[in-house]
């Protein structure tokens, strides 16, 4: 069964002289680090990926969006290769994600691709809006 870590964010960020808040929404933010496996090539992790696990993401109600940031280079042994980011409707939809039988149906994909993955959840604080700065 997974554990999840509320992850605080620095103090910085909530200091009123950045004016950073955190997004006020139901939503519910999990991101996880991935390592892909280093016994495949960099394109046959990516084409897994992209398979069978994505299938399964795409199946699963109360997932707003599943995003996946890939380094555009590959990057040395032991480092993190991607940034996943999946947000849930509700906790309702984050529970059922983290239900025995979900999360089956992801680690038997998850492992066709991926060597490590640290996981946990995310209050997102923005600093610069969308649109950017003048």
């Amino acid at each position: 069964m997974l554990s999840y870590n509320h992850a605080v964010g620095s103090n910085q960020l909530h200091d009123s002289t950045i004016c950073a808040r955190p997004r006020e929404t139901s939503v519910i933010k999990r991101v996880s680090l991935v390592r892909l496996r280093s016994d495949l090539s960099r394109a046959t992790c990516l084409e897994r990926w992209a398979g069978e696990h994505a299938d399964v993401m795409r199946t699963l109600p109360g997932v707003l969006e599943y995003t996946v940031d890939v380094a555009r280079e590959e990057r040395p042994a032991g480092s993190w290769d991607a940034i996943v980011t999946v947000r849930f409707a509700d906790a309702a939809a984050l529970e059922r994600f983290a239900s025995p039988a979900v999360q089956e149906r992801l680690l038997a994909t998850r492992d066709d691709f991926a060597e490590a993955v640290d996981v946990f959840l995310v209050d997102e604080h923005t600093l610069i809006p969308s649109g950017g700065t003048p």
